[in-house]
């Protein structure tokens, strides 16, 4: 019996859409050729509330799916409520199933537990609960091992291949750079998956692919079937489960636990590998523009592969912006004529920071601090041109001096009475040269 899974689909026609309708499609033309008895998501289908586009898109991938074998789908934290429900009215060759709590399915002689999403709203349900918002994180973990534990004790009574399918955080796990982790995350352990009893357990949720063992079983996070953000330089994949029927009919089910068995291969009935996915690349390229080139020479971009998504940062100052956006526009020709699919430019500017001057200015002339400003913001000024400067300064300053009135000289407190002098005098003249009616 062979097996298909993949996962954190993440359909959204504002990020990357060409590209995730583009893997897509691969990954249905590749269920037909593997021709596997079961295909398996394990949540994440939309990145978030689905549009009708996104529907369509879905719709139109799964039936394509469905035409080979029967679909299997566990509800991702991105998934929302009702939206993955519809998908199991599509009309295909075969059945598409939806768990949005949990269950058991026996598909194709193969016994699969599936656990969407746990969080305390999850898992009351599945338990059938009122969980309160003040219930502990122990409280609800206990939940989640019970339902873990009732559904193995359901898997053990099943003779053919044992599968556990869930979308989940679990302990140990590493998230790739570029990957947001949303919503509140109840970390899943190794040893409350095993409760579950399955030869396999097979995951979503973290975008790069990896694996554990424990109690001699594999734990298998399927990964993105393609890069969702220039942090994900892993690898992608479908993962392809094979389970061996010689194992099952070799005589010593009866003695022997299941998959403990010394003379069976593998210890086990379950073998798994990696099908790279054709995802484009994509690629983060940082600089940094000073004084004309390119600061280090761009370390990485002679690497850039084919066909790459490229993101290209670079830093430049305020003065030197124009000359920094020619020098981006040569390395944009030289990634295309490299191959790259598409580049995105950014461009920070660093703002110009006034250096301060630590030495006290008391009892300087302001030649003097004119001096000491350029020798601060190292902005060399020949000897010539700073005498040319001071004397423009001085003439400047002259100017302002005199366009100054003078100050009548007060004595006794007679502050008032002299700028309202002035004052008096000119409303005089003009009340005089009016109508005579005021008296000033």
């Amino acid at each position: 019996m062979r097996i298909i899974a993949s996962a954190d689909h993440h359909f959204a026609e504002t990020q990357r859409w060409e590209e995730c309708l583009r893997i897509h499609a691969w990954m249905a033309e590749e269920v037909a050729r593997q021709a596997p008895s079961l295909f398996v998501s394990c949540g994440d289908i939309y990145e978030r509330a689905s549009t009708p586009c996104e529907r369509a898109a879905v719709a139109d991938w799964l039936t394509r799916v469905a035409e080979t074998c029967p679909v299997l789908i566990a509800k991702g934290n991105h998934d929302r409520r009702l939206d993955l429900a519809i998908l199991s009215q599509l009309r295909a060759r075969n059945p598409i199933f939806v768990e949005e709590r949990c269950g058991i399915y026996v598909i194709a002689g193969a016994a699969i537990a599936a656990v969407a999403w746990p969080n305390r709203a999850s898992i009351a349900s599945m338990v059938d609960r009122r969980l309160p918002s003040g219930t502990t994180d122990n409280v609800t973990r206990a939940c989640y091992q019970d339902v873990l534990r009732g559904l193995g004790e359901h898997l053990e009574q099943h003779s053919g291949p044992r599968l556990l399918v869930t979308h989940a955080m679990i302990r140990g796990s590493t998230a790739g750079t570029g990957q947001p982790l949303i919503g509140s995350q109840m970390v899943v352990g190794p040893e409350d998956l095993a409760l579950a009893r399955a030869d396999i357990t097979i995951a979503g949720h973290v975008h790069m692919p990896q694996h554990f063992e424990h109690a001699g079983r594999a734990i298998v996070y399927t990964g993105s079937p393609y890069r969702r953000d220039f942090g994900e330089a892993e690898d992608k994949s479908l993962l392809r489960i094979d389970f061996d029927a010689a194992s099952n009919v070799c005589g010593c089910v009866e003695a022997y636990p299941r998959g403990s068995c010394p003379t069976c291969p593998n210890r086990g009935v379950v073998r798994w590998d990696r099908i790279p996915s054709p995802a484009r690349p994509m690629v983060l390229l940082v600089g940094e523009w000073e004084a004309g080139l390119w600061k280090g020479g761009l370390p990485g971009l002679d690497a850039v592969p084919a066909r790459a998504d490229v993101r290209f940062r670079y830093v430049v100052s305020l003065e030197e912006q124009a000359a920094a956006w020619h020098g981006a526009v040569a390395v944009c020709e030289r990634l295309l004529e490299a191959g790259a699919a598409t580049i995105k430019v950014e461009r920070q500017v660093e703002p110009r920071l006034t250096p301060r001057v630590t030495e006290p200015l008391v009892g300087l002339t302001m030649n003097d601090k004119l001096r000491l400003l350029w020798e601060t913001q190292k902005r060399p000024v020949s000897e010539p041109r700073a005498a040319r400067l001071l004397a423009r300064y001085a003439e400047l300053d002259q100017e302002h001096r005199d366009s100054i009135p003078e100050m009548p000289i007060v004595r006794g407190g007679g502050m008032a009475r002299a700028l309202a002098a002035p004052l008096a005098e000119r409303t005089n003249t003009e009340t005089q040269e009016g109508t005579g009616n005021h008296v000033v």
